[in-house]
């Protein structure tokens, strides 16, 4: 007996699929594949977890904020912030902190922190907490300057699509695939395992109309980034800037602290994204009040990564336990009372330390260029097949993946 005469179901109408009708259900081939049973191969990993522990965020090498955020491989990690709230210095100081503790690399689209030459001088800034400007006191020497430049290209791959290439969300995902196919994964000693975009406004959201506005677009490629995270063990980062709060809020006045639903597309972001953080700066618009407070507003899995919380500056005016301020002389924040940052580690400066009489390393040579791993591991660790990056059949193009109609319903 067929499905649908077991459970009286009328014969499909593709004309009539998702306006509602009762008993309308698509037909989907080899629909089984679907099903999941508890085998092997998951048996194998749930006896490996019993042994050895089950899989934690890993540290920051920030001692305060580690009870707020924690690298979680498969997640996926939205920071919002209003523009200029130091979000993304945060995070790239945390990209560096992992590339020096640990090894792994990152790929960063820092739209809003381009050209390339600015970004990288931005981050030797922090590596060395040392300006690369010689016109400021205690600038770098250029032995130094290219010591630093040299660990960092090694460390942190720059995504900057030309002009006329795509750059939608998925299109992003396609590029730090290709990084990921060339460096190898989060499974390798020093392969990717952070891909950050930043910020998802300025990516390519043209489809957003095709699928019918900020909530059903949103759930399909928040849906879609997840999924990537997931298979690819990735820690992504996507920052996004809040809507506008009111009319009122304009230069002078303190704005609040955002949310995951003050960002265009509302509780979605809350709803799909594994972890949801804030960076605030209530005092931005005085001059030389670099406070700072960091919100942890949803973490899916409170008891293996992070708590919610806050750690900084307080909107009650109670003293900090932990102030968090911005110290653009060094490039990096500051936390706790004694000013504190994991940069300060004496082995940080042995990294790119050169003496004034040795000869200049040489870049760009080739010569230092990391090596791609010998045997390409699989990208993905999912068995899924459903990767969101097939081509299918249609008019509308969302990145490499294809819409469907099933995609609009």
């Amino acid at each position: 007996m067929a499905l649908s005469d077991k459970f009286n179901r009328k014969k499909v109408d593709p004309t009539a699929a998702g306006k509602g009708q009762g008993g309308i259900l698509p037909t989907i081939p080899d629909a089984e594949k679907a099903l999941v049973t508890l085998n092997e191969a998951i048996w194998e990993q749930m006896q490996q977890e019993y042994h050895n522990g089950r899989e934690k965020g890993q540290t920051t090498h920030n001692k305060h904020l580690d009870p707020y955020f924690k690298w979680m491989p498969g997640y996926t990690n939205v920071i919002t912030g209003w523009p200029g709230h130091g979000k993304s210095q945060l995070f790239f100081e945390l990209l560096l902190l992992r590339a020096v503790f640990t090894g792994k690399k990152s790929v960063i689209w820092p739209s809003e922190n381009l050209p390339a030459k600015r970004f990288y001088q931005g981050l030797v800034h922090t590596l060395t907490g040392r300006p690369t400007d010689k016109s400021q006191k205690n600038f770098l020497s250029l032995p130094e300057y290219k010591r630093a430049a040299e660990y960092v290209r090694d460390r942190i791959i720059l995504l900057d699509p030309p002009s006329g290439m795509p750059y939608t969300p998925a299109d992003m995902l396609a590029y730090f695939e290709t990084a990921i196919a060339k460096y190898g994964g989060a499974q390798d000693k020093e392969g990717i395992a952070h891909c950050m975009l930043d910020p998802w406004n300025k990516a390519n959201h043209t489809a957003k109309q095709k699928l019918g506005g900020d909530e059903s677009y949103l759930i399909h490629a928040l849906g879609l980034c997840t999924k990537w995270s997931m298979d690819t063990g990735q820690s992504l980062v996507l920052t996004a800037h809040p809507r506008r709060a009111s009319e009122e809020m304009g230069y002078g006045k303190s704005r609040p602290v955002p949310t995951g639903g003050m960002i265009s597309g509302g509780q979605t972001w809350e709803n799909m994204a594994h972890y949801v953080g804030a960076m605030h700066r209530p005092f931005d618009f005085i001059e030389g009040n670099t406070q700072a407070a960091f919100f942890a507003l949803k973490c899916k899995d409170e008891r293996d990564v992070a708590k919610r919380g806050e750690i900084g500056y307080k909107a009650d005016g109670v003293p900090p336990m932990v102030p968090i301020n911005w110290d653009p002389i060094t490039n990096r924040y500051r936390w706790g009372h004694d000013r504190w940052s994991p940069l300060d580690d004496e082995k940080v400066a042995k990294l790119y330390a050169a003496s004034p009489a040795a000869p200049a390393p040489q870049l760009f040579t080739g010569n230092g260029a990391p090596a791609p791993p010998a045997a390409t591991p699989p990208i993905r660790t999912s068995e899924a097949t459903g990767t969101g990056f097939e081509a299918e059949a249609t008019t509308e193009r969302f990145g490499p993946r294809q819409i469907t109609s099933a995609d609009l319903t």
